[in-house]
């Protein structure tokens, strides 16, 4: 088996780590008003993220924020871009801890270890 195989047949670790290294570009783009590297960077992390975040298995709340996010990057609208991040972060962040009892959740590993690389970066 090769190592393509290998990675192709278990994406979330790299999936994970390729999404919020593009979370964290967007953010600082945000923070620094740059529009054009926030919306190439939505677009990777939208690229990356895709299996995250959408469908039934979804975070709560991370579709409708992920839609909000793209409209405003899509106007122009720094202050709402910026909104919908903070709101994506909160849901990914509720959804996290809301579930940390209930196993059966497929998204729960990805959700988790999104959370143990959030708190390992703040440290």
């Amino acid at each position: 088996m090769s190592t393509s195989a290998i990675s192709s047949a278990n994406p979330p670790l790299q999936v994970l780590l390729k999404s919020k290294q593009d979370l964290l570009a967007l953010q600082g783009d945000l923070s620094s008003g740059s529009l054009s590297a926030a919306q190439k960077d939505f677009g990777s992390f939208q690229q990356d993220a895709l299996t995250l975040f959408q469908g039934p298995n979804a975070p709560t709340g991370t579709q409708t924020d992920l839609q909000a996010l793209q409209d405003a990057l899509g106007s122009g609208d720094l202050d709402g871009a910026r909104n919908a991040l903070a709101a994506f972060q909160n849901d990914l962040q509720n959804s996290a801890l809301g579930h940390k009892h209930h196993h059966h959740h497929h998204h729960q590993t990805a959700v988790n270890a999104y959370q143990a690389q959030e708190q390992a970066a703040k440290v």
